[in-house]
């Protein structure tokens, strides 16, 4: 995993506060740190021990259809191989586009003003006959399947090392944070977890993505972000989620899902 500039100042610390629990009274809260290069190197080898690997769209496209050529005794020319790229094109053109209107609610609100009209559902007319073709594709495959497997894995263990690196503690919990040589245990961080999605549910569930996306953002704090991340309050801005791959037969790239209006997402 590539990691970009390191941050100037690696003591500061930010106090988190989930916007899921943005009504509590008493709401968990969570201090987390500028890791420094030491420990940014850290939670790399954190990685690679572990064993996480990610697989890009590309890697996943490009694997689906020498599968789908392998086991179907085809060529790059059949009908199904070109199918499938028509679709993953249309499934880029939506994200592309979706990704602008993210742009412009985000606009919209900064400048106090109307939210553009909702953003329409993705609509492909092989949405169907695609699905089908890669659920066959992906039973068929055990490289696929593996594919799948590593985004999994990856998807729910990398913000748990996130955090673990970037986190030095929290409020209003009853699991007790522990550290090894001045990073959170895994353990840790995993009991945290637990505890929140347990006793909170949906909001707890929000609540932990909302802090791995802000220990991940620790880690790649620009020039503005360093001169302003030890002042002012815990921001109340809701991270982008992490997404989750869950098939290979999703080609490790779903389309956007857009926001409704009343939550719009920055």
């Amino acid at each position: 995993m590539a990691m970009q500039r390191v941050p100037v100042h690696a003591d500061e610390k930010k106090i988190f506060i989930p916007v899921a629990f943005s009504e509590m009274e008493k709401p968990p809260t969570f201090t987390l740190k500028t890791p420094s290069r030491k420990q940014r190197e850290e939670m790399q080898y954190a990685l690679h021990e572990a064993g996480l690997r990610r697989h890009d769209d590309e890697a996943i496209r490009e694997a689906t259809v020498e599968e789908l050529c392998r086991l179907w005794a085809c060529d790059g020319d059949d009908e199904n191989v070109q199918r499938l790229k028509r679709f993953w094109d249309a499934v880029d053109e939506y994200n592309g586009e979706a990704e602008k209107y993210l742009l412009e609610v985000a606009a919209a609100l900064d400048a106090e003003e109307d939210a553009p009209a909702p953003f329409p559902d993705f609509a492909h007319p092989d949405h169907v006959i695609v699905d089908e073709l890669l659920a066959r594709l992906t039973k068929s495959s055990q490289r696929l399947r593996s594919l799948a497997t590593d985004n999994v894995r990856f998807s729910k263990e990398f913000p748990r090392h996130a955090i673990a690196h970037a986190l030095t503690g929290w409020t209003e919990l009853y699991a007790t944070p522990r550290f090894e040589e001045g990073i959170m245990q895994f353990d840790a961080v995993c009991e945290m977890q637990e505890e929140l999605e347990s006793r909170f549910k949906e909001l707890g569930e929000a609540a932990f993505t909302e802090l791995a996306a802000a220990a991940v953002n620790r880690f790649f704090l620009n020039k503005e972000a360093e001169k302003n991340s030890s002042s002012g309050p815990a921001s109340q801005q809701t991270p982008q989620p992490t997404k989750e791959t869950g098939s290979a037969s999703t080609d490790g790239k779903s389309p956007v899902s857009a926001p409704s209006e009343e939550t719009p997402a920055a």
